[in-house]
C-alpha cells in the first residue's frame, strides 16, 4: 500500500535537507496482493509522486533515500530486482537489485498526556452531555 507518512525531523544531510519537507512511502506489505519488484519503501520530498513501481517509477524515477522490492517468486509486480538498502540516489539509478549500504533506522514516538480533572459545578450549572 502507498502510505506516506510525514516525517518531522531529520538528519539527512543532502537530498531532502527540510524537515516537514519529506515522506515516508511504504507501498509494501506482507499482506498486500501487490508486492512491487522496484522500491518498497523510501524517504523522499513531500513533492515526489513517483509510485508507478512502489516508491519510484520507470526508468529509476525518482530522488531519496531507497530499499528494494521483492524477488520472485513473491513479487507480483514489475521487474523483481529484490530489496536491499540501496542507500541515497537520484532520477536514473537502480533503486532494486543493489547491494545493501547498511541502515540503522530510530524511531521516537511521542506520546500526549493529558490530565483530565473534575469540574468544579456551581449549583446552577449543567455538567456536560455526551452526543
Amino acid at each position: 500500500e502507498d502510505i506516506n507518512i510525514n516525517i518531522l525531523s531529520s538528519t539527512i544531510p543532502s537530498l531532502i535537507p527540510v524537515a516537514n519537507d519529506q515522506i515516508f512511502c511504504k507501498a509494501c506489505a506482507t499482506a498486500s496482493t501487490t508486492k512491487y519488484g522496484d522500491s518498497c519503501w523510501a524517504i523522499v520530498p513531500s513533492t515526489d509522486n513517483n509510485r508507478q513501481f512502489g516508491c519510484c517509477s520507470g526508468g529509476w524515477t525518482g530522488t531519496g533515500i531507497y530499499y528494494g522490492g521483492w524477488l520472485d517468486p513473491e513479487c507480483t509486480f514489475g521487474i523483481c530486482w529484490g530489496g536491499a538498502f540501496a542507500g541515497e540516489l537520484t532520477d536514473g539509478q537502480a533503486k532494486g537489485g543493489v547491494a545493501s549500504k547498511g541502515l540503522q533506522i530510530s524511531i521516537l514516538l511521542l506520546e500526549s498526556v493529558i490530565t483530565l480533572r473534575e469540574p468544579i459545578w456551581e449549583d446552577n450549572m449543567q455538567p456536560p452531555f455526551d452526543d
